[in-house]
């Protein structure tokens, strides 16, 4: 507690410490109703394990009343959501009831807002005119920030332009002074696709967005539908009137093992580079791509499962191509000249038919079928693989890979083995 409202008795004392405190004046004063303890959830810092106060300052907001109905119906007609169900429920709902955005943080580090605050000075008129001067002067640029100041501007931080003051012509007394707050950090990220490519010195350019605009696709978590999902589209909207992506894949939120978030502090996971040496970066890749995170549901994750990603997918790849160098050089097979010691050319994977046979000779031999059933399957996996992610359906890429490593090692390669022996060679 700090200030006179605090009184004499708070004053300095931790909020939660005062808790018995309060409570014993409030009982003094005839003035308690009910005391008795509720277990409840409780908002706790992240890095300290202390409570968090809610407390209302004052704040600077963008009103969204104006905005609503048009981020709803730019959502509707030109995004495609992944899952599907987020364009009208998780972040459709959002756009619905968007309520004013505060974009003012109290803190030191960050994008000073680039708003100077009147402050009257000790007497005589404010100007000339003897009209009051505008409550806010919004400074768009260095150059109109140096103009102004007269002063020359290298460093946006705090400590750089928060003593540079100025008066409008005109004004015969007061001062234009910075605000102290900075930028929602949000405000920042929404502005990354047109941030990036700026103004020039006269502002020209500003008007229209940049060549890159909007993405053909963007991913994050699926929290991200009160962040960054949605301060691109509001920023967006508000200066060039269209949605700032087409397709967006909100992922799941990868949990630790117990269900709880991932934490530094309580270090309730495997860091990443012991998770890596021991299972390698595709066993992780195919573990996540493999799991519910694709279907923006958050997925609690175990070590064990990119064990068996890899026993299920990896290992039996890795041993399918040990089999392959094997034969290959004790036949002389290779894949540049698709010969071996005899002499028979060997089918290939094309571009995506559905199927297609390769161009092996025609034969009627078991191993012959084989070979072109294998090719199918090959050219099939690449046209299926192909669809699924040109539509971004990433649920559907994890089962088309195990379904054909299963034909591959488990039929083609165990069929196969007879044609391979000795015996059976010297008689081709």
């Amino acid at each position: 507690f700090r200030g006179e409202e605090a009184g004499e008795e708070l004053h300095g004392m931790y909020i939660k410490d005062a808790d018995a405190r309060i409570i014993s004046h409030l009982k003094s004063r005839g003035a308690l109703l009910l005391r008795e303890s509720i277990r409840h959830k409780y908002p706790m810092c992240p890095r300290s394990d202390t409570p968090l106060i809610y407390k209302q300052i004052p704040a600077l907001f963008i009103s969204m009343e104006g905005l609503k109905h048009k981020l709803v119906r730019a959502n509707n007609e030109s995004v495609t959501w992944i899952p599907s169900h987020f364009k009208r429920g998780r972040f459709g709902n959002w756009l619905e009831n968007a309520r004013d955005w505060a974009i003012s943080r109290n803190r030191v580090w960050g994008t000073p807002i680039p708003l100077w605050e009147y402050r009257p000075g000790d007497g005589g008129e404010a100007a000339e005119t003897g009209a009051a001067p505008p409550k806010y002067v919004c400074v768009g640029s260095v150059k109109e920030l140096e103009r102004l100041t007269g002063t020359k501007v290298e460093d946006l931080h705090r400590d750089a332009i928060d003593g540079l003051t100025f008066r409008l012509p005109g004004m015969r007394s007061g001062r234009y002074e910075r605000v102290p707050e900075v930028l929602d950090c949000w405000f920042e990220s929404g502005c990354m696709p047109f941030a990036q490519f700026p103004a020039d010195e006269t502002g020209a350019g500003a008007e229209r967005p940049p060549a890159l605009f909007p993405a053909d696709f963007i991913a994050e978590g699926a929290d991200q539908t009160r962040g960054w999902f949605y301060t691109l589209m509001v920023i967006s909207l508000a200066l060039y009137g269209k949605a700032p992506y087409k397709n967006v894949i909100a992922s799941g939120i990868v949990l630790a093992s117990d269900g709880r978030k991932m934490s530094k502090r309580l270090k309730n996971y495997t860091p990443p580079d012991e998770l890596l040496s021991r299972f390698g970066a595709d066993s992780l890749r195919m573990c996540l791509i493999s799991s519910n995170l694709v279907k923006g549901e958050d997925s609690a994750f175990k070590d064990a499962d990119c064990g068996s990603v890899s026993r299920r997918l990896l290992v039996p790849w890795m041993n399918a191509l040990r089999f392959l160098k094997t034969h290959a050089r004790l036949t002389g097979w290779s894949p540049g000249t698709g010969t071996g010691t005899g002499g028979r050319s060997n089918g290939r994977t094309g571009d995506g038919g559905d199927g297609g046979d390769g161009d092996g000779e025609e034969g009627n031999g078991d191993g012959e079928l084989l070979d072109r059933w294998i090719l199918s399957r090959a050219n099939t996996l690449v046209k299926r693989l192909r669809g699924h992610m040109d539509a971004y359906q990433l649920t559907q890429v994890s089962p088309c890979l195990f379904e054909f490593i299963e034909h591959l090692t488990n039929v083609y390669i165990r069929l196969s083995r007879p044609r391979f022996q000795p015996q059976h060679r010297a008689g081709q």
